[in-house]
């Protein structure tokens, strides 16, 4: 009976040891699942971040490139703008110089028609005084022969 209560004994603190043991192994367990599922959470975290990263980076990329494309429209529409303006204001300066050498071809004739209306009255004018002169010249005769 003690024989037998002593291995009773041995197999309780056997089956106790084991048990303990088992328990230390399932602890064991639970801690590196609990590890395992801190890393996945950790991996999926960075994995979020990673994604919103390059989210962020593409928006970036892309308001960058609206924002060139707007300057680019901005310049070119200011260059057509510009160009436009040049064309304009020469057109006007040719409208302006056309007009000018019109008035002046039309002064040069006015001046012209004057030069030729005062050479025709001098003409006129050296005439009469011939003929005054000539008359003159032709009544002093007259008086010289009436006289004689």
């Amino acid at each position: 009976p003690q024989q037998q209560q002593l291995l009773e004994a041995a197999k309780r603190r056997e089956h106790e040891a084991l048990k303990a043991r088992q328990e230390e192994i399932l602890k064991h367990e639970r801690l590196l699942q609990e590890r395992r599922g801190e890393a996945e959470k950790r991996r999926k975290e960075e994995e979020e971040a990673k994604r919103k990263r390059a989210e962020e980076e593409a928006e970036r990329r892309r308001a960058r490139k609206e924002e060139e494309e707007a300057r680019v429209k901005a310049s070119l529409e200011a260059r057509a703008k510009r160009e436009m303006e040049a064309a304009e204001r020469k057109r006007k300066e040719q409208e302006e110089r056309a007009a000018r050498g019109a008035l002046d071809k039309q002064r040069r004739e006015e001046a012209l028609e004057e030069r030729r209306k005062l050479e025709e009255e001098k003409r006129v004018l050296e005439e009469e005084r011939k003929k005054a002169k000539e008359m003159e010249e032709q009544r002093r005769r007259l008086e010289e022969a009436a006289e004689s």
